[in-house]
């Protein structure tokens, strides 16, 4: 979907401001650090190190490795200058997390004994699918007719909020599982990992397509973020 640049921002509806909108906040930087280093990076390397299989663990490893990098050059950019930067980074993260909570989750079920090829194979499918679902979800809803409204304020992201209560609740189970068979520990954290999966498709075809909307109307985003959001987009 394009935007007129010609449009009255009130006239806007609510499903197209959203894309409009930088996702760069002030504790962006503590954000990207928890979800590379922990959310995705931890969650997924530890477990992938105590079974040492090298063909899910190296290509996790990689990805891993990527997002520290950038994560890296978050760090020494100014939050000013991130912008649509900071879009591009919750899809790549979205993206990597979702291929790396993937291949954990298998790598689980492998380890409780499950061996037949077409298990994977369908598994894989799913996975694709579902990011085709999410992909196919935010087109729809940018598309759709919405009443207009001029921008609200931004409520906590579900990233942070995800980050704040993870931890707590996290340790209580794991308290709980310890004291389990090794085997359902291990059918546990497989059904874990495949919904923090789901979660981080979601993420990425949000992400994605909303970086996407902001680079075909570049113009529009830059004067909706800008000081002065009254009246209508000049051309020239």
């Amino acid at each position: 979907m394009r935007t007129n640049t010609n449009t009255n921002v009130d006239k806007i509806p609510k499903n197209v401001l959203s894309h409009l909108e930088y996702d760069y906040m002030p504790s962006f930087k503590f954000t990207s650090f928890i979800l590379t280093f922990i959310a995705i990076g931890l969650i997924t390397i530890v477990p992938l190190l105590a079974f040492q299989n090298k063909w899910t663990m190296y290509p996790v490893v990689v990805l891993i490795g990527i997002l520290i990098l950038v994560t890296i050059r978050i760090f020494l950019t100014r939050g000013e200058n991130f912008k649509s930067q900071t879009t591009l980074y919750m899809a790549l993260s979205g993206i990597i997390g979702s291929i790396s909570y993937f291949l954990t989750s298998q790598q689980i079920a492998y380890e409780i004994g499950i061996t037949s090829g077409l298990y994977y194979v369908v598994m894989s499918l799913l996975f694709l699918a579902t990011w085709v679902f999410f992909l196919r979800r935010q087109v729809e809803l940018s598309n759709s007719e919405g009443q207009p409204k001029k921008k609200e304020r931004k409520s906590s992201p579900f990233v942070e909020r995800l980050i704040y209560i993870g931890g707590p609740i996290g340790y209580v189970v794991m308290q709980f599982l310890l004291g389990q068979p090794e085997t359902i520990m291990h059918l546990f954290m497989c059904i874990i990992y495949q919904v923090l999966c789901v979660i981080f498709i979601y993420l990425d075809a949000k992400f994605v397509y909303k970086y996407w909307f902001m680079i075909r109307n570049r113009e529009l985003v830059e004067y909706f973020n800008s000081a002065g959001k009254k009246g209508r987009i000049k051309k020239g």
